[in-house]
């Protein structure tokens, strides 16, 4: 947890960041997001206001378990049946009265079939200030080491992630590489 102080800012603020087990391979979702709910509740007692879940929270990390855990955001608000953890994050941040910045989660793009890296980002009433989509994708290749393309399976974001939380003021997104 930190305290930021900062003349940007309207004024001081607790920040909790959600640490969780990385979700492995057959986990299931409504349990990942139960657990998620539980650690943001468990955060209370910190007195921070905004709280941040990790990357990809809601699922297995690697390219192979996209399609399973994906979600469909669009149009907004989402079906849902097709975004179960939508509606999870805008409920635990309802229900603990705290900005809540959700981490990311893999969210399909039915256009290119392809999907994006996701932050959604709500509101103390649980309304849904931001969509941030990954914008810096990590594409390496070191010969005969490592080869790593985000870009094969992941469609970039175009949007600066700056969301302006009323209470404190403007703030910035990023997810992994974007820093």
């Amino acid at each position: 947890m930190s305290t930021i102080s900062n003349p940007v800012l309207k004024q001081s603020v607790k920040l909790a960041c959600v640490q969780l087990m990385q979700p492995v391979e057959g986990s299931d979702k409504a349990e990942i997001l139960k657990n998620a709910a539980s650690h943001v509740a468990k955060a209370a007692s910190s007195g921070s206001k905004i709280r941040v879940l990790p990357e990809y929270f809601n699922s297995p990390f690697g390219s192979q378990y996209l399609s399973e855990y994906a979600e469909t955001l669009l149009p907004s608000p989402p079906k849902r049946e097709e975004a179960p953890t939508f509606y999870a994050l805008s409920a635990m941040a309802a229900e603990n009265k705290v900005y809540l910045i959700g981490g990311s989660i893999p969210e399909f793009n039915p256009q290119t079939k392809k999907h994006y890296n996701t932050s959604l980002i709500f509101d103390p009433e649980g309304n849904l200030l931001a969509t941030y989509r990954k914008a810096h994708l990590f594409d390496v290749d070191i010969p005969g080491r490592v080869t790593y393309y985000e870009s094969e399976y992941l469609d970039s974001g175009n949007k600066l992630g700056l969301v302006d939380l009323p209470d404190y003021g403007k703030i910035a997104v990023a997810i992994c590489y974007d820093i």
